[in-house]
């Protein structure tokens, strides 16, 4: 409680909310709860300060304990990372102690999609989200209706949009064969002119469209790799 002082009436108050949290069922919990809402309802005027710093006491322990937990977390992650890479350099998958085991795994899932610029991303692998006044658009749509297009115009002075990339259409262009070496990585010359000057094992490059991947590429985005986490059991 740190030099937060809680007179007699708050520590009484402080011990029944504890005690509830031992009550052997829910019944239980729930009448001790009850008879302490009563209590603090008929004594809420004469008691007011011991309540007062109750909130704050609590509330106090509650921060204490958010502010110890990211500590805690955030140590644990470097012992983690710094585990991981001595092990990786030791070349070290799996390490079993005497109450467990340490142990590198790739990770599952789909490979990070990294968006690195937007803006160079073509619009086929991007969608957008249009906002227009719901009645202005009810006049649009009875305009449609009628004529054709009269309400175009208006529509287009009074919406907004938003470009927003498609994950789903970028990994599945990522996802398809690079048109050039078609999904080999490479590019293999022998056969053709270059041939006749050079040694076979010059002749197969890696592909320079694709970079070795084997798949296509869209402008502006990226896949990472999944990378390696440590388990601990």
């Amino acid at each position: 409680m740190s030099d937060l002082r809680i007179n007699d009436d708050f520590s009484a108050l402080a011990d029944l909310i504890e005690s509830t949290e031992d009550a052997p069922d829910g019944a239980s919990l729930e009448q001790a709860q009850a008879a302490l809402l009563e209590r603090i309802r008929a004594e809420l005027i004469a008691r007011s300060d011991g309540l007062r710093r109750a909130i704050i006491w609590y509330e106090k322990l509650a921060d204490d304990a958010k502010r110890v937990a990211k500590q805690a977390a955030a140590r644990a992650a470097l012992v983690r990372e710094y585990v991981k890479n001595e092990m990786q350099a030791a070349g070290t998958r799996k390490v079993q102690t005497a109450s467990g085991s340490l142990m590198i795994r790739g990770n599952g899932g789909l490979e990070p999609l990294v968006i690195t610029d937007a803006a160079l991303l073509p619009d086929e692998y991007c969608t957008v989200q249009v906002r227009i006044n719901a009645a202005l658009w009810a006049e649009i749509r009875r305009h449609v209706a009628e004529c054709g297009r009269p309400g175009l115009a208006a529509m287009e002075l009074s919406l907004t949009s938003e470009r927003e990339p498609s994950n789903a259409l970028i990994r599945a262009e990522l996802a398809k064969p690079c048109g050039h070496c078609k999904g080999t990585g490479t590019r293999d010359l022998r056969g053709t002119v270059m041939a006749l000057s050079a040694d076979d094992k010059d002749l197969v490059k890696q592909c320079p469209d694709c970079g070795g991947t084997g798949h296509r590429s869209v402008p502006g985005c990226r896949l990472d790799p999944r990378g390696e986490s440590l388990v601990v059991k």
